[in-house]
């Protein structure tokens, strides 16, 4: 299986190869180094990215005097819906660093819908330990090092946890097995924007997904659930960019809704709060041949709808199943599987990791990212305290686009 670590390393590799398309397109093979620098940093720089954030956000600085260390840590594991009981607040002593450590001062903390996986249970990698922080990709900045590649003030972004305060050991994470999280950090170059970091492992996913899994063809008509979430938002967006002729995102409530078509370029919208979903779509795809490739976010009963309306030859994305992970996996009923068999169609899941380091999924993103065709929106929450109420609103829809906090450092 492979290691969260391979996330974090593809970073390295993107730049790598944005170093050389800079190198060769258009001449720029002449272009000395600080140039190639610079044009890397004008892509990946605050001002050119499309990221909308729903509050003022921080950048990561050097703010941490306090000699106590606030943790969040798991005291039970999770079974069906995400309780706050399942957490216990900590303060202990601001940690020390010995040789070859670096001590990271954790600013920003992301929300993905796999984390409670990792408390729950061994998936792609091991479960996160009874009594240890929550672990979460996060985005920091180096508050002390015994680490010649890390210095006091660097921003880094990697495999975190949920404390102000954490200890890396970049030398003994070469150790650490496959199947495990290495807490490797990446130093994030000044003037390229941190939050890059954080939409990063959902572009590619959304972008994996529809390329690899779903094999988007010119014309297809595409429908993706959990449209307004960090994945889902850019899935659509892809879907588009590869040469879909109609793309129908669902999503919960009205303001998500509109979000939809005018910032996420998905053609229709649909409220599954406020409309029948099975009917929409039916009315939709029914005219249509049915639905070429669905990018499934939420399992349960939409998956369902979708399977009713799949097209000859379609392709269903397993992406994740969120309406269902705080009711359990174990009572997925699909009256409409069949079709797979009836239309020749398939169903395939897959995480990003598989994908971490396939070149045509990079250049894309490169792409589309340097020409500004990818919209993302960072929902942002506050305070340190805030970290297990805002995990549990991840699972009740409760965002749109990415979901971060923001430490009160």
């Amino acid at each position: 299986m492979l290691s969260i670590r391979k996330l974090f390393y593809c970073t390295k590799v993107i730049f790598f190869l944005l170093f050389t398309v800079t190198f060769i397109v258009g001449g720029l093979l002449y272009l000395n180094t600080s140039l190639r620098i610079h044009i890397i940093k004008s892509i990946f720089n605050e001002s050119n990215l499309k990221i909308t954030y729903d509050t003022n956000i921080q950048q990561p600085q050097h703010n941490f005097v306090q000699k106590k260390n606030r943790q969040w840590i798991l005291k039970q594991r999770p079974t069906d819906e995400l309780k706050k009981e399942i957490f216990e607040f900590r303060i202990e002593d601001r940690p020390t660093i010995t040789q070859g450590q670096v001590l990271v001062g954790h600013t920003h903390f992301s929300f993905d819908p796999t984390q409670k996986f990792w408390m729950h249970r061994d998936t792609y990698k091991k479960a996160t330990p009874l009594g240890s922080p929550i672990e979460a990709i996060t985005i920091g900045v180096v508050v002390e090092s015994q680490h010649p590649s890390y210095e006091v003030g660097d921003v880094v972004s990697g495999m975190g946890t949920w404390q102000d305060y954490a200890v890396y050991d970049p030398s003994e994470a070469k150790a650490i097995v496959e199947d495990d999280v290495s807490p490797i950090l990446t130093v994030i170059p000044e003037g390229i924007s941190p939050f890059v970091f954080l939409t990063l492992p959902t572009d590619l996913t959304a972008i994996a997904g529809m390329l690899r899994v779903g094999h988007i063809k010119s014309g297809d008509k595409v429908l993706v659930s959990g449209a307004a979430g960090a994945t889902g938002s850019v899935a659509g967006q892809v879907a588009k960019l590869l040469g879909a002729s109609l793309v129908v995102g669902i999503a919960g409530g009205k303001e998500k809704k509109q979000l939809l078509t005018s910032q996420f370029k998905f053609d229709i919208a649909i409220d599954y709060k406020s409309e029948d979903v099975q009917k929409r779509v039916n009315e939709i795809f029914g005219k249509t041949g049915g639905i070429d490739v669905y990018f499934d976010n939420v399992g349960g009963e939409i998956l369902n709808v979708a399977l009713g309306n799949i097209s000859h030859g379609g392709r269903v994305v397993l992406c994740g199943a969120i309406s269902q992970y705080n009711t359990g996996l174990e009572n997925i009923y699909l009256p409409n599987y069949f079709n797979l068999v009836f239309k020749g169609a398939s169903m395939e899941g897959f995480i990003v990791l598989n994908y971490i380091s396939d070149p045509g999924v990079i250049f894309r993103w490169l792409y589309w990212q340097a020409t500004q065709q990818l919209f993302r929106r960072l929902h942002v929450q506050k305070n340190f305290d805030n970290l297990p109420d805002t995990l549990i609103g991840l699972y009740q829809g409760s965002n749109i686009g990415k979901l971060v906090l923001e430490n009160d450092v």
